[in-house]
């Protein structure tokens, strides 16, 4: 391991996992994220959200370094965009010529508009209008049935693309996820000798991130079950608190475990 190669990364979702589903507050993750950063581990954000989003986030955070947005649709980092999904111009088009909505009930961002946004998330303006600044996906809100759904996919696969499940939102993207993402950041990071990945999140978008994880904690939610079916994947632990308070929880057992020391 070289001396600029860290011994872990947290990889770590944010809606419903670091931040709280109804608030988007962090603050009880507030000793963890302070411990983490006294030890010089990385904190790497891997969500649905956008580049400005996140970059404001790590703002308020104080956490520098690559984000994952979308999905893992790009990984943004300061040697420029390495991009694994496809331009939101591209699925909006399949959108529309596909006649889907002729087919299923739902609403994606591009229809709802900035007001139509902060109406389903509780965002405010700004932070609405950031939401919307996609350039690789477009979040759909469902509003049909769960086979309607299972069909959709089924047609999002045999047009090239991929549907994900997230907290709030179906999103519509390119061939790619949060688990291929994150472990082409480690590769970038080091060839020779990977860091330890810890990855956290709370929905079915999370799991390809959690099942390619050295050490995974589902984030309990308050709104839905877990992202895997039947049997828990090898692993994956479970935090008894919800959003960041769940994510403190977890953190902080693997601090007390010896996970990061060196």
């Amino acid at each position: 391991m070289t001396h600029s190669t860290p011994r872990a990364l947290v990889i770590t979702d944010l809606d419903g996992t670091l931040l709280d589903h109804h608030s988007y507050d962090w603050q009880p993750a507030k000793p963890a994220l302070d411990a983490l950063r006294a030890r010089h581990i990385p904190v790497v954000f891997n969500t649905s959200k956008t580049r400005g989003e996140s970059r404001r986030l790590q703002r308020e955070m104080n956490i520098s370094g690559p984000v994952i947005v979308e999905n893992g649709s790009c990984i943004a980092s300061a040697s420029g965009d390495k991009v694994l999904g496809c331009p939101r111009s591209t699925l909006l088009q399949w959108l529309a010529t596909s006649e889907c909505h002729g087919r299923y009930r739902f609403q994606g961002f591009s229809e709802m508009g900035v007001e139509g946004i902060m109406r389903t998330t509780g965002l405010d303006l700004q932070h609405a209008i950031e939401a919307d600044q996609r350039a690789w996906s477009e979040p759909l809100l469902w509003e049909d049935s769960a086979e309607a759904l299972q069909a959709f996919g089924e047609e999002v696969a045999a047009a090239g693309f991929h549907m994900l499940r997230g907290g709030r939102f179906v999103h519509l993207q390119g061939n790619c996820d949060k688990g291929r993402a994150a472990l082409a950041l480690l590769n970038d990071i080091s060839a020779d000798t990977r860091p330890l990945m810890v990855a956290l999140g709370d929905s079915q978008n999370d799991l390809a991130m959690l099942e390619a994880a050295d050490r995974a904690f589902w984030v309990r939610s308050p709104v839905g079950n877990p992202p895997f079916e039947g049997a828990r994947p090898d692993g994956v632990r479970v935090t008894s608190g919800t959003g960041p308070t769940g994510w403190n929880e977890a953190i902080t057992a693997l601090l007390e475990e010896g996970l990061f020391d060196e």
